[in-house]
């Protein structure tokens, strides 16, 4: 490319690898902000004209995805995050029962004496005080009680077990020579 205009950075001798170098760092510090790879590209400091190319190829470079993944254990790390509590998460979520939230007679157990693996499978509470039966003069409370998603927590783990694997097959013909006619054709009428 040294000869184009704009390749200043490839020439030998201006320093343009090392400043090219300091943006594929910046690079690296600002994708795991958002995962927006054009952005990030931008504010690593490439133009936002090849922002969306210089990403997409800074992306499949093995030493940005090896300090990418780096990055990403080293966050994991500090927080605690394994792969064991994730799935201890998901197994808490998708086989928890909502009968553990109420006691022998049927009335709702306080939330502050809830067992923790009860309690992480609450979604939402909502308590309402209103009039149910006009005219009564009294005011019923009703809770509301929300569980996480237990079918999405199966699939999740049924996945990672093997036991769901998703397919998608595709049907219909494709007559290859009719196409690349029609692309010749195009290319033709385009070159003059």
């Amino acid at each position: 490319m040294a000869g184009k205009k704009g390749s200043k950075s490839a020439r030998p001798g201006n320093g343009g690898a090392h400043r090219n170098a300091g943006r594929v760092e910046r690079f690296i510090a600002e994708y795991p902000k958002d995962f927006n790879g054009h952005q990030a590209a931008i504010r690593a400091g490439y133009a936002a004209k090849w922002a969306r190319n210089m990403a997409s190829c800074l992306l499949k470079r093995p030493d940005v995805q090896a300090a990418l993944a780096a990055d990403a254990a080293s966050r994991m790390a500090k927080v605690g995050l394994t792969t064991d509590r994730a799935l201890a998460e998901a197994m808490r979520l998708a086989f928890s029962n909502i009968k553990a939230i109420f006691d022998a007679d049927g009335n709702l157990v306080p939330i502050h004496t809830l067992p923790d693996d009860v309690a992480a499978a609450v979604a939402s509470v909502e308590v309402v005080k209103k009039n149910l039966a006009a005219g009564d003069g009294f005011v019923d409370t009703v809770h509301k009680i929300k569980l996480w998603d237990k079918s999405k927590n199966l699939e999740m783990l049924f996945k990672h077990l093997g036991l769901l694997i998703e397919r998608v097959e595709h049907s219909g013909s494709v007559d290859i020579v009719s196409v690349l006619k029609q692309r010749q054709e195009r290319n033709r009428a385009r070159s003059g």
